[in-house]
């Protein structure tokens, strides 16, 4: 790096080709496209628990759609199609599951379209079967 290119101020050497931290988050308070992450918090049930090993995980969620059709600030959240795809990449283990799991937001089931706040209660439910068995249990009238 030749430090004529440069301007040295405070004992740093700042190139004028890389934006500083301040302006970078002017630029992005200002643009509408401006990316931004949310970590969400997401309880597991039944086989994504068991594949896991655990029974919440955290999950850092970017937007994907464009810009126009996707919330442009993290007070306005993401969506669950975003939490979802991001679930996938981050924990490869329950991505076979991620096309048939409910999603519910604060206790209610969850489109792809709805919205995700940081601070919203998530949690993945995958299809769970079971009932009664093809087989009479002797003496039982329940089969």
């Amino acid at each position: 790096m030749d430090v004529s290119e440069h301007e040295v101020l405070s004992n740093r050497v700042i190139s004028p080709s890389i934006p500083s931290a301040a302006e970078t988050t002017i630029a992005a308070e200002n643009s509408v496209q401006a990316p931004y992450s949310v970590v969400v918090s997401v309880l597991l049930f039944a086989s994504l628990k068991d594949a896991l090993g655990c029974d919440r995980i955290s999950v850092l969620v970017t937007p994907a759609a464009p810009a126009g059709l996707s919330p442009q600030h993290p007070s306005e959240g993401v969506f669950v199609s975003d939490l979802l795809r991001c679930c996938a990449q981050q924990h490869s283990p329950i991505e076979r599951w991620l096309p048939y799991v409910k999603v519910a937001v604060n206790c209610e089931y969850a489109s792809a379209g709805d919205a995700v706040l940081a601070t919203d209660e998530i949690a993945l439910l995958p299809p769970v079967s079971g009932g009664a068995t093809t087989k009479r249990i002797a003496g039982s009238s329940r089969f």
